[in-house]
């Protein structure tokens, strides 16, 4: 299996965009949260993902969960109506919400379990519980990624437990670069779980609230608690900001 170059770009609150070698994968790249305490897709990013869609350079987009901080059905109609072959998998739910919207069923999908070829990318699909008790009730996607010799994971909001971890090291122990909610590094519990059931190269944190909005600090104590942290899991990268792009270092880098 040959080595791929990839990035990937930060595009909302849990969004990303994986590019390798001219391919593309867009994770909850559509999002608004109504409570206003994480951001949205920023205007001029929306503008240009709907473009690309337009011109059919992205094809596809998936999606973890309904949660508008995750999925703003409004903009993935919009992006339909500008490619009408555009495809879309995620949980039913999101998928009859769509389906109401007037989206036709040949353009969505709801998984729940396989595998998905996108280009370059193999996208595994991990069937996993939202976190919080309140939330009990909404299906959660994680995806397994593989763009040749990498393995990422994007966790969208599924509770940091051990059946997740070990669902995704029943797929592959080693992981290149995990993209995860902020609580995950920032719980000394959660990061045990991760140290015992992965081997985790690179962490890319997202589903980090506005800094006008966190009031109780909480980005600010995950990143104390990865400071002082004496586990053998990598120091985070936090970005800083929507838009920009990130090289994915190779495995064998």
């Amino acid at each position: 299996m040959k080595d791929v170059l990839c990035k990937v770009r930060y595009v909302s609150n849990a969004g990303i965009l994986f590019d390798a070698e001219g391919q593309t994968l867009a994770i909850d790249v559509f999002s608004r949260d109504g409570t206003g305490l994480y951001p949205d897709t920023p205007p001029g990013v929306r503008k240009e993902l709907l473009e690309e869609i337009g011109a059919g350079r992205l094809n596809m987009l998936l999606f973890t969960h309904e949660h508008g901080d995750h999925f703003f059905k409004e903009d993935v109609l919009e992006a339909w109506r500008r490619n009408p072959g555009l495809r879309v998998f995620s949980t039913e739910a999101v998928v009859e919400e769509l389906s109401r919207l007037g989206i036709p069923g040949e353009c969505l999908g709801a998984v729940s379990g396989g595998f998905l070829d996108v280009g370059a990318f193999r996208v595994g699909v991990l069937d996993t519980l939202h976190e919080g008790a309140m939330y009990a009730h909404v299906r959660n996607l994680t995806y397994l990624i593989e763009a040749g010799k990498q393995r990422f994971v994007v966790s969208g909001d599924a509770a940091p437990c051990r059946e997740l971890f070990a669902g995704i090291a029943a797929w592959s122990r080693e992981i290149d670069w995990f993209f995860l909610p902020f609580p995950y590094v920032g719980l000394p519990s959660v990061r045990r779980m991760l140290e015992k059931e992965l081997e985790i190269r690179h962490i890319f944190v997202l589903h980090q609230p506005r800094p006008e909005a966190d009031a109780q600090n909480w980005a600010a104590h995950a990143k104390e608690v990865c400071g002082r942290a004496k586990d053998k899991l990598p120091r985070p990268l936090f970005p800083e900001g929507l838009g920009g792009w990130y090289p994915l270092i190779s495995s064998g880098d």
